[in-house]
């Protein structure tokens, strides 16, 4: 299906640089998952393999690296 292979493309590219182009592989990502329906597995798969992508590279604020800036500033 070519919106599933679209949509692997773009989620490799901002797998490697999410801030690529100024975020435009993300922002046709959420094009084609509001193309293909909300409910589309298309659409399912797609946001979860993203959201996978977004938060598995960014620290937690509850990480333990981060353990002891919350004690100095609890935000």
């Amino acid at each position: 299906h070519q919106l599933d292979e679209a949509v692997d493309q773009l989620l490799r590219i901002v797998e490697k640089d999410r801030d690529w182009n100024d975020g435009a592989a993300r922002a046709q990502l959420l094009q084609i998952f509001e193309a293909a329906g909300p409910g589309s597995e298309t659409a399912r798969r797609g946001r979860r393999r993203l959201s996978a992508i977004l938060f598995s590279s960014r620290a937690s604020p509850w990480s333990p690296a981060r353990s002891s800036a919350r004690r100095i500033c609890p935000w």
